[in-house]
């Protein structure tokens, strides 16, 4: 039996009175709970998580004398990426507080971390096209960091593994910080995130409780934003859905004054229209799983890592290999914090 479709109808309603109270201190200010259920019916309640932009409601504010010009529609805001040195004064004050062992490094995340495609790799071996500076990083990484970080550190004891949300990381974050208590951590939560849940709201809030908890140990930490996902070209909904889980970190990195790696958008600004490995290009000349030349791998999901590009950091080498790209930027934002923090 289908169901009849519900008429569309906008509600609307006055808070005036009610922010008012607020403001004056009569009310405490506890929000407001909207309510779908109706006696004998309900209704469909659309919030700006809606996967239908058009049907997103939004907030309109008249100002009174009006503004000479007005923009029609609603407000669409755009993640501002903190530039320059923002985080160094507020992470000397961390590290002043912290007490461990010299160069630990803790990798919190889910399989896109676990993996020793990630961070162990740059223990040995040399990098085709580094830099003068990235390889004084790498020297400089590979004599600092505590030996046991590079490989052993790896496994759900040690804060990653597949499969996991930053809700695990919210129930995890005490212990490993106890069993560690790292000098520095990297964390990537996100891609299971986008697709298991929980929502952005609920994500931002714990995300930054573990962020919170790493700077009251004085841990630095360096948050990092989910790569793109296959997901995102399903639908307008889907993309908007991972763009905002990245806009939760930017905005955490901002609110905390703690550096940030955007990992999603150094992928889409090497390859704007093709970092996906799904796409039908990719299926000429026979690449499966990781091995293939783009950002993400066959399976839309995790960072590729193709052998003909594995520790090659020319420009090209940095645009064909996700695990490349990531283990560049994750020792460049490193570097920068022992330049600036761990060596004042």
């Amino acid at each position: 039996k289908t169901r009849e479709k519900m008429p569309e109808t906008w509600i609307q309603w006055d808070v005036t009175g009610l922010v008012r109270a607020w403001v004056g201190g009569k009310l405490p200010n506890r929000g407001v709970v909207i309510d779908g259920r109706l006696m004998g019916g309900e209704m469909v309640l659309f919030s700006d998580e809606w996967y239908e932009p058009d049907r997103r409601p939004y907030l309109e504010v008249e100002l009174s004398p009006a503004p000479t010009a007005r923009q029609d529609g609603p407000f669409k805001p755009q993640p501002v990426v903190p530039t320059g040195d923002y985080w160094v004064e507020a992470m000397r004050k961390v590290h002043a507080r912290w007490k461990g062992i010299k160069g630990t490094f803790a990798e919190y995340g889910d399989s896109i971390t676990v993996t020793m495609a990630f961070w162990t790799p740059l223990v040995s071996g040399t990098r085709k096209g580094i830099t003068p500076e990235m390889q004084q990083a790498l020297e400089t990484a590979r004599k600092y960091i505590h030996k046991p970080c590079w490989r052993k550190w790896k496994g759900p004891q040690w804060g990653n593994t597949g499969n996991m949300t930053i809700r695990w990381a919210f129930d995890n974050i005490d212990a490993w910080q106890k069993k560690m208590n790292p000098e520095v951590m990297v964390i990537l939560f996100g891609t299971n995130d986008a697709y298991l849940g929980p929502r952005v709201p609920i994500y931002t809030e714990m995300y930054a409780a573990v962020v919170n908890r790493c700077l009251a140990d004085g841990t630095i930490p360096i948050v990092t934003t989910l790569p793109p996902r296959y997901t995102q070209r399903l639908s307008v909904g889907g993309f908007l859905t991972v763009w905002n889980f990245r806009r939760a970190v930017i905005a955490i990195a901002k609110a905390r004054k703690v550096p940030l790696i955007d990992l999603w958008a150094e992928m889409v600004r090497r390859r704007p229209a093709d970092w996906d490995g799904r796409l039908k290009k990719f299926d000429e000349g026979g690449w499966k799983g990781y091995n293939v030349p783009t950002m993400i791998a066959r399976d839309g999901i995790h960072p590729s890592n193709p052998a003909k590009y594995r520790g090659d950091w020319t420009e090209e080498g940095l645009s064909c290999c996700g695990f490349g790209l990531r283990n560049y930027l994750t020792l460049k934002a490193w570097y920068e914090v022992y330049k600036k923090v761990l060596t004042r």
